[in-house]
């Protein structure tokens, strides 16, 4: 063999070689996912119709919970125009095979316990609390119980969290901003109700939300300034304390840059590490009409840290969303009515937004996820609305977004 067929025999065996160190190299990092668009289900409707601007409204409220046993089954409600708005899907969203109608107002608020109760609380006429029960495999609605004669009001607001046997419900006078914020408890799974307590008194407009910290239930509360220097407005949080059997206030407060109603979108979760995030909508120094999601972080009676800028956008109506999965943190959020996720964790911060939905005609507007995950889910649920033409028609819409090649919890 000549040297020119040698020197050729020598170029594929290197070439082999080299090929077979690529592919174990391939094999060893196949769980790493570096596509910037992380891997999703198809866009399923869960309803094509019906449903109007403001049927999935959250700042802060949350709308869809998954089930801890079986993180495949997934609850759904929102206000609906036409009937049907309570949904249930068992496959991980791919059908949503059950629905009823309770008459929920827009500003229904849901929660699941560890037993995997389902609460709802909702305002208005009827205002009512009703646990949603599986019993046998077979889904049934509770009695509905009037908590509060707040609750004939159609101004008054609440918001429900759950934690083991705990659930609380929060409520406030809209027509009052200078009435207390009351809370419900029960410590058996919704059976039965104390209350009402009071946790504070507002100066003047209050907006409440709740999150769990530390395994306890708190309520967070956006709270408006005067407007003035030195009085902005801010976010507080209220931890429920079983030694004192009462509420106690966190050490400070995240103060608020400017004074605008818009900075009443707000979210609130915390990571398995113990970090309580916050994120909420702020305007952009020096521009009236430009806004910005900001982002702090501590663990409790730590104090807030600076605030960091997310996203900033011409857009007012962002409604950011939080949810936790382990040490990870998800943002999804409106920006152009188009629908984005980001994701936070502890070593590497903020991470590039993901555009979620992309169609050029889309007009997307409110977006809803858990507010925790289940340690062993596999997909962040996404519910959103989708505007139909140019009428006042909603689509409701479903998307998973698959975490098995994500951060490990």
């Amino acid at each position: 063999m000549n040297s020119f067929y040698k020197d050729a025999w020598r170029c594929v065996l290197i070439f082999l070689l080299m090929g077979c160190s690529f592919s174990d190299t391939k094999n060893d990092s196949e769980s790493i996912n570096t596509d910037p668009n992380p891997p999703s289900s198809e866009i399923v409707t869960i309803k094509a119709s019906g449903a109007n601007k403001d049927s999935l409204l959250g700042i802060p409220r949350y709308k869809i919970v998954q089930s801890s046993l079986d993180p495949k089954k997934i609850w759904l409600a929102m206000e609906s125009d036409s009937g049907l708005d309570t949904y249930y899907s068992s496959d991980g969203g791919d059908s949503w095979n059950w629905s009823d109608s309770q008459g929920w107002e827009r500003h229904l608020s849901i929660a699941r316990d560890g037993d995997d109760n389902i609460h709802f609380i909702n305002r208005g006429d009827p205002g009512e609390y009703l646990r949603l029960v599986n019993k046998n495999g077979s889904l049934e609605f509770n009695p509905a119980i009037e908590i509060d004669a707040y609750t004939q009001n159609d101004q008054t607001s609440g918001n429900i969290n759950a934690v083991g046997s705990d659930v609380i419900i929060f409520t406030r006078n809209a027509n009052d901003d200078q009435d207390a914020v009351k809370y419900y408890r029960s410590t058996n799974n919704g059976e039965s109700w104390n209350g009402p307590y009071e946790i504070f008194t507002p100066v003047r407009e209050s907006r409440i939300g709740s999150v769990i910290i530390d395994g306890a239930i708190a309520l967070v509360s956006w709270n408006e300034g005067s407007g003035t220097s030195g009085d902005p407005n801010t976010i507080k949080i209220y931890r429920y304390d079983n030694d004192t059997n009462g509420f106690s206030a966190d050490t400070d407060a995240i103060d608020i840059i400017w004074d605008d109603n818009m900075t009443r979108q707000y979210s609130t979760t915390q990571t398995q590490d113990g970090w309580i995030h916050v994120v909420w909508v702020d305007q952009v120094q020096g521009e009236e009409k430009d806004y910005q999601i900001r982002h702090s972080y501590k663990k409790w009676r730590d104090s807030w840290p600076t605030s960091v800028t997310v996203e900033a956008s011409y857009q007012v109506e962002m409604f950011p969303l939080l949810s936790a999965w382990g040490n990870s943190l998800f943002m999804v959020y409106i920006d152009e009515a188009k629908v984005y996720l980001k994701e936070w964790n502890f070593e590497d911060g903020w991470a590039s937004e993901r555009l979620l939905i992309s169609a050029q005609d889309a007009k997307c507007r409110y977006v809803q996820i858990p507010q925790y995950l289940p340690a062993d889910a596999d997909s962040l649920p996404i519910v959103w609305l989708e505007q139909i033409g140019a009428t006042d028609d909603y689509s409701v819409n479903y998307k998973a977004i698959y975490l098995t090649e994500r951060l490990t919890p």
